[in-house]
């Protein structure tokens, strides 16, 4: 689904304050793809982004999402982290208390427990998994080598990672996206950076990202399948096909 069809999904649901599709509505063509084009997402600084209605900013909606990953995490750490419960805090910063709540009052609403409500959001939006690894190098010839990595998935990539075509690809440094299969180009409103990112069919995607300081490139990995099994699988096959592109890189 394109961005614009993500906009017109949203400012359409009649469910939607009226408060947040006047803010969509006065949005530029810009502000429009750079709040729609993807999912807010939760790494490890957090839930970060402006604030707004859309899906790739800080809102009720993400806040839910977050908390059902909240609550997979207690589930892989057994029965007996379901039975302690959750803590939910907040602090001084903008709409923190309100997001709080949110999270809190979400699933007693729904008279669900943390467990099934994380249950119900897996039937309808399927199991996401994510990963990272990285590759450090040593002395002047690791940073050379780095450079070859990163140019190589550049200037040649992949038409296919795991069985799976490469449909798009982002470039974060020209400030392009490419999809592969119809040559569409569109640009990306974001600041320059050394970052690839490759969109598969079926939906995973991985990103390279070089350190700048040290010889050293980070691989982030992100699937959604099915069961979780299925995820699991289909991670770690998209790993070690990547992971033996680029040790048939540099060695």
């Amino acid at each position: 689904m394109t961005w614009k069809n993500e906009w017109i999904k949203w400012i359409t649901d009649s469910e939607l304050p009226s408060q947040f599709k006047k803010q969509m509505s006065e949005m530029t063509k810009s502000e429009r793809e750079n709040a729609f084009y993807k999912q807010l997402e939760f790494d490890t600084g957090g839930m970060r982004g402006e604030l707004g209605a859309e899906p790739n900013r800080r809102n009720i909606y993400t806040i839910r999402k977050v908390t059902a990953g909240l609550a997979k995490y207690i589930e892989e750490n057994g029965a007996e982290a379901k039975k302690r419960g959750v803590v939910i805090a907040y602090d001084s910063r903008h709409g923190s208390a309100k997001f709080a709540l949110e999270a809190a009052d979400y699933y007693k609403q729904q008279e669900m427990t943390l467990y099934d409500g994380l249950i119900e959001l897996y039937k309808t939006y399927s199991y996401y998994k994510k990963s990272l690894t990285s590759f450090t190098l040593k002395g002047k010839n690791g940073f050379e080598q780095i450079d070859r990595i990163v140019n190589s998935f550049r200037e040649h990539s992949p038409a296919e990672i795991a069985s799976a075509a490469v449909e798009k690809i982002e470039d974060y440094q020209t400030g392009r996206r490419i999809n592969l299969l119809t040559a569409q180009q569109e640009r990306l409103d974001l600041p320059s950076s050394n970052v690839l990112k490759f969109w598969l069919q079926d939906g995973s995607w991985f990103a390279l990202r070089p350190s700048g300081i040290e010889p050293k490139v980070k691989f982030y990995f992100g699937v959604r399948q099915g069961t979780n099994v299925e995820s699991e699988e289909r991670l770690k096959e998209i790993e070690t096909n990547v992971i033996n592109m680029v040790e048939s890189i540099i060695y």
